[in-house]
């Protein structure tokens, strides 16, 4: 089975900076637990970020340097993009990607407020260059991202084999499995098909109607996913 590519953009226009930090990171991903295959990658200019955004569907998050062109304006973004202004272009192009700021300590109370208006995930102080710290969040965040409630809790459920009740016309394939007149539609569909066919009565798979479990949480992550503000099951 394919293994899952994840790539994480770097964006700061300070080249010996950006090139140090993409190795750190890189190097703790390659020394740490990777399941989802993360990588780092980076570029010194907002049109080069909204392009790669634009372009890589592999790319699962963003850590945007909060000093972008100021530094070489006099503390001024000037024409170019301010790190704030390419924030707001990435939620908007790409809400479901993941936003984290690099900034210095001295600046969180000044900055964080103004960013996290935006919808940004989380923030990072320049100096500590704790690469595998930030690995770890990066790798947990996207990770929790990649779960599946309903469907892991199914599945669960399924692998526990509880009963047969649920669907009368079949009871979970058994009696379609091995009948000499049936037995072929069995195969052919598979024997998950009929084992996850339950009813709305398993109190571990949350309800439809009341959602409070694992469908509030995956209708939550679907909404996210596709941008929305709310998103809801049927059947």
């Amino acid at each position: 089975m394919a293994k899952p590519v994840s790539r994480i953009l770097v964006i700061n226009d300070e080249a010996l900076e950006l090139r140090e930090f993409v190795k750190g990171l890189n190097a703790a991903a390659r020394s740490l637990d990777n399941p989802l295959g993360i990588s780092f990658t980076g570029v010194s200019t907002a049109r080069e970020a909204l392009e790669a955004i634009e372009r890589d569907g592999d790319l699962q998050a963003v850590l945007v340097d909060d000093t972008l062109y100021t530094f070489k304006n006099g503390g001024k973004a000037g024409a170019q993009m301010s790190a704030l202004e390419l924030v707001q272009r990435i939620t908007r192009f790409r809400p479901e990607l993941d936003v984290y700021i690099v900034i210095a300590r001295e600046e969180e109370d000044d900055i964080v407020d103004a960013l996290f208006a935006e919808a940004v995930d989380g923030y990072f102080y320049r100096e500590e260059r704790d690469y595998r710290g930030i690995y770890r969040i990066l790798n947990a965040q996207i990770q929790e991202r990649a779960r599946t409630p309903f469907y892991d809790q199914l599945k669960n459920y399924v692998w526990m084999a509880k009963d047969q009740w649920h669907t009368p016309g079949h009871s979970s394939g058994e009696s379609l499995r091995g009948s000499p007149w049936i037995n072929d539609f069995y195969e052919f569909m598979g024997e998950h098909v009929f084992d996850a066919d339950l009813s709305v009565s398993v109190p571990m798979l949350d309800s439809l109607m009341e959602p409070k479990a694992v469908i509030a949480e995956a209708q939550a992550k679907a909404a996210k996913a596709f941008g929305a503000k709310r998103t809801f099951f049927a059947t």
